[in-house]
């Protein structure tokens, strides 16, 4: 299991979520021209690392991950990056419901704005804020 599905699952199994963003809003690296926002985009980032010692592989691994969160106001995107860092933010445990990681522990940087414009094929101009985590999970060492 990856922790981006395991991620996208929590995000998704969360009702302080979906009650804004509504079900199936949360993809990888890019948001399908084929959806209106609001919306979450998650994207591996650079920066993670897979834990050693003397003796070899640790099976502790950190993934670096940017969530974009977009909704069409302003104030719907802070609502929206709220909620996820309400979440997130310190999390520990088990992550996911059907796609599960063991999660040691999540930081998060941000948010921070950005901004789509519109063109002519893609959606309207849409508010962004992107929140980095750092997330410390067991990973399999065979």
């Amino acid at each position: 299991m990856s922790i981006e599905q395991a991620l996208e699952d929590e995000l998704n199994g969360a009702a302080s979520i979906t009650a804004l963003i509504g079900d199936d809003q949360i993809f990888p690296v890019v948001l399908p021209k084929s959806k209106a926002v609001p919306a979450i985009v998650y994207q591996v980032a650079p920066g993670g690392e897979h834990a050693g010692h003397m003796e070899g592989k640790s099976g502790l691994a950190r993934t670096n991950v940017d969530l974009r969160v977009y909704g069409s106001t302003y104030l719907e995107t802070i609502t929206i990056a709220e909620a996820v860092r309400l979440l997130l933010d310190r999390f520990h445990g088990v992550m996911g419901t059907t796609q599960t990681a063991n999660v040691r522990s999540i930081s998060m940087t941000g948010p921070y704005d950005t901004f789509e414009p519109a063109s002519q094929d893609e959606h309207e101009s849409v508010h962004g804020k992107v929140l980095s985590l750092s997330i410390w999970h067991t990973e399999s060492t065979s």
